[in-house]
């Protein structure tokens, strides 16, 4: 299990300028459902992307803190509307 500020810190340790935001899917501390916007991702394609999360948080996937993850929307900012970093996006 990981709370969610250790996941955040996690991707941040990564993705230094991310912005995250992290929900709890099942209540477990083990599902989490991510979302992540970064100038990093500029230019980058979305697989890439998920990619870099996935690096960002490999060792706690790995050893079991986090089970299963979905990345909802890994983005530059504009293209979903759900965080603030619009001025990134270049969709």
């Amino acid at each position: 299990m990981i709370s969610i500020p250790e996941l955040i810190g996690l991707v941040k340790s990564g993705i230094p300028d991310a912005e995250v935001n992290v929900m709890d899917k099942t209540g477990t501390s083990d599902h989490f459902i991510v979302h992540v916007t970064s100038s990093k991702f500029v230019n980058v394609n979305t697989m890439d992307r998920i990619r870099l999360v996935h690096n960002a948080l490999g060792d706690a996937m790995r050893d079991g803190r986090i089970h299963a993850m979905d990345i909802k929307r890994v983005c530059m900012g504009f293209c979903c509307g759900f965080c603030s970093r619009r001025d990134l996006c270049s969709l």
